[in-house]
Protein backbone atom coordinates (compact mmCIF):
# COMPACT_ATOMS: atom_id res chain seq x y z
CA UNK A 1 0.00 0.00 0.00
CA UNK A 2 1.21 3.74 -0.42
CA UNK A 3 2.96 4.74 2.87
CA UNK A 4 2.32 8.70 1.57
CA UNK A 5 0.12 10.61 4.67
CA UNK A 6 -2.55 12.72 2.71
CA UNK A 7 -4.91 15.38 4.72
CA UNK A 8 -8.10 15.09 1.57
CA UNK A 9 -9.43 17.97 3.37
CA UNK A 10 -6.20 20.45 3.06
CA UNK A 11 -5.50 18.78 -0.66
CA UNK A 12 -8.85 19.77 -2.11
CA UNK A 13 -8.79 22.98 0.34
CA UNK A 14 -7.11 24.94 -2.62
CA UNK A 15 -8.86 23.38 -5.51
CA UNK A 16 -7.16 21.19 -8.48
CA UNK A 17 -4.85 23.55 -10.33
CA UNK A 18 -4.45 26.66 -7.87
CA UNK A 19 -1.43 27.76 -6.34
CA UNK A 20 -0.50 30.28 -3.59
CA UNK A 21 -3.14 32.63 -1.95
CA UNK A 22 -3.81 35.52 -4.51
CA UNK A 23 -6.09 38.63 -3.25
CA UNK A 24 -6.13 42.30 -4.33
CA UNK A 25 -3.27 43.99 -3.83
CA UNK A 26 -2.04 40.69 -2.75
CA UNK A 27 1.41 39.11 -5.04
CA UNK A 28 0.60 34.86 -5.75
CA UNK A 29 3.27 32.65 -3.46
CA UNK A 30 4.40 29.54 -3.75
CA UNK A 31 3.00 26.71 -1.87
CA UNK A 32 4.94 25.61 1.42
CA UNK A 33 4.53 21.97 -0.09
CA UNK A 34 4.58 21.00 -3.57
CA UNK A 35 1.05 20.16 -5.16
CA UNK A 36 0.08 16.46 -4.85
CA UNK A 37 -0.42 15.08 -8.44
CA UNK A 38 -3.85 14.13 -9.44
CA UNK A 39 -4.98 10.95 -7.96
CA UNK A 40 -7.73 9.47 -11.02
CA UNK A 41 -7.49 6.36 -12.69
CA UNK A 42 -9.31 6.28 -16.07
CA UNK A 43 -10.49 3.15 -17.90
CA UNK A 44 -10.97 2.83 -21.41
CA UNK A 45 -13.54 -0.43 -21.83
CA UNK A 46 -15.05 -2.06 -24.74
CA UNK A 47 -18.38 -1.92 -24.17
CA UNK A 48 -20.56 0.52 -22.19
CA UNK A 49 -21.04 0.22 -18.28
CA UNK A 50 -24.78 -1.32 -17.59
CA UNK A 51 -27.05 1.94 -16.40
CA UNK A 52 -28.86 1.63 -12.61
CA UNK A 53 -25.74 -0.62 -11.81
CA UNK A 54 -23.11 -0.91 -8.41
CA UNK A 55 -19.65 -1.32 -9.44
CA UNK A 56 -16.88 -2.12 -7.02
CA UNK A 57 -13.11 -1.38 -8.63
CA UNK A 58 -9.95 -2.48 -6.85
CA UNK A 59 -6.29 -2.14 -7.92
CA UNK A 60 -3.19 -3.09 -6.61
CA UNK A 61 0.33 -3.18 -7.50
CA UNK A 62 0.89 0.55 -8.19
CA UNK A 63 3.70 2.24 -8.57
CA UNK A 64 3.97 5.97 -7.72
CA UNK A 65 5.34 8.67 -10.34
CA UNK A 66 8.52 8.23 -6.96
CA UNK A 67 8.98 4.90 -7.62
CA UNK A 68 7.50 3.07 -4.86
CA UNK A 69 5.64 0.19 -5.36
CA UNK A 70 2.57 -1.87 -3.79
CA UNK A 71 0.24 0.92 -4.06
CA UNK A 72 -3.28 0.39 -4.73
CA UNK A 73 -7.03 1.31 -3.76
CA UNK A 74 -10.79 0.70 -4.15
CA UNK A 75 -13.95 2.43 -4.67
CA UNK A 76 -17.69 1.45 -5.11
CA UNK A 77 -19.92 3.95 -7.91
CA UNK A 78 -22.81 3.71 -9.14
CA UNK A 79 -23.45 4.31 -13.02
CA UNK A 80 -27.29 6.67 -12.88
CA UNK A 81 -30.03 5.00 -14.74
CA UNK A 82 -30.77 5.35 -18.08
CA UNK A 83 -32.66 8.00 -19.67
CA UNK A 84 -36.10 7.82 -20.85
CA UNK A 85 -36.60 6.50 -24.07
CA UNK A 86 -36.44 9.53 -26.95
CA UNK A 87 -40.17 10.10 -28.01
CA UNK A 88 -38.77 11.88 -31.26
CA UNK A 89 -40.13 10.31 -34.65
CA UNK A 90 -36.60 9.18 -36.35
CA UNK A 91 -38.17 9.88 -39.70
CA UNK A 92 -37.83 14.05 -40.34
CA UNK A 93 -40.25 14.09 -43.26
CA UNK A 94 -43.06 12.80 -40.73
CA UNK A 95 -42.99 15.74 -38.76
CA UNK A 96 -44.93 18.76 -39.02
CA UNK A 97 -43.70 21.45 -41.06
CA UNK A 98 -42.35 25.21 -39.09
CA UNK A 99 -44.89 26.79 -37.97
CA UNK A 100 -42.93 30.23 -38.51
CA UNK A 101 -42.19 29.50 -42.24
CA UNK A 102 -43.70 32.26 -44.03
CA UNK A 103 -43.95 31.91 -47.76
CA UNK A 104 -42.11 33.97 -50.15
CA UNK A 105 -42.46 37.59 -50.57
CA UNK A 106 -45.22 38.28 -53.62
CA UNK A 107 -44.78 42.42 -53.36
CA UNK A 108 -43.51 44.01 -56.40
CA UNK A 109 -40.44 45.92 -56.38
CA UNK A 110 -40.46 49.41 -57.87
CA UNK A 111 -37.89 49.84 -60.51
CA UNK A 112 -34.53 51.22 -59.81
CA UNK A 113 -34.13 54.64 -60.82
CA UNK A 114 -30.51 56.27 -61.40
CA UNK A 115 -29.27 58.85 -58.99
CA UNK A 116 -31.29 57.49 -56.24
Amino acid sequence: ADTAQVDPEAADAAGPGRRGNAGPGRAPQAPATPPLPARELILLLPEPLRPDSVYYVAVDGVTNIHGLTGGGGSARFEMPPAPPPDTVPADSAALRPDSLDAPPDTTPRAPLTPGR
